[in-house]
């Protein structure tokens, strides 16, 4: 039997559309789905959210896990806003290192819990500084 795959929808300037995509009926972010669209695979994520990967299948909705990857959102959503496309903003933030910011992907920073830092240093590109 195969298993049946979602595809993963084109985002460019909806931001909302990638927040439909990514929300289980009860407005939970869903592991699954964002493993999908920042192309990891669970593992990577359960290490970067600082969880066993047991509990991304049997707890998504546990704080840790959701508070990661509302700031991630977070992250991602401001990025967008200054690329002003979803995807572009989506690669930046899984691959591009932040030089004052300790050479750190916005992806890795906020594992590290440094979420605000990265929000500062986009509001700075956003007001025309350089990084």
């Amino acid at each position: 039997m195969e298993e049946r795959i979602e595809k993963i929808p084109v985002f460019e300037q909806d931001f909302e559309q990638l927040l439909t995509f990514l929300c289980d009926v009860d407005g939970a972010i869903s592991p699954t789905r964002f493993a999908r669209i920042f192309n990891f695979d669970l593992q990577t994520l359960a290490l970067a959210s600082q969880v066993p990967v047991d509990k991304l299948w049997n707890t998504p909705h546990d704080e840790r896990i959701q508070r990661y990857l509302s700031d991630c959102l977070q992250i991602t959503q401001a990025a967008a806003k200054v690329v002003d496309n979803v995807e572009k903003a989506l690669f930046w933030v899984k691959n591009a290192p932040i030089p004052s910011l300790d050479g750190k992907t916005g992806y890795a920073l906020a594992s590290a819990g440094r979420t605000n830092d990265v929000l500062r240093y986009i509001e700075s590109l956003e007001a025309g500084f350089c990084g």
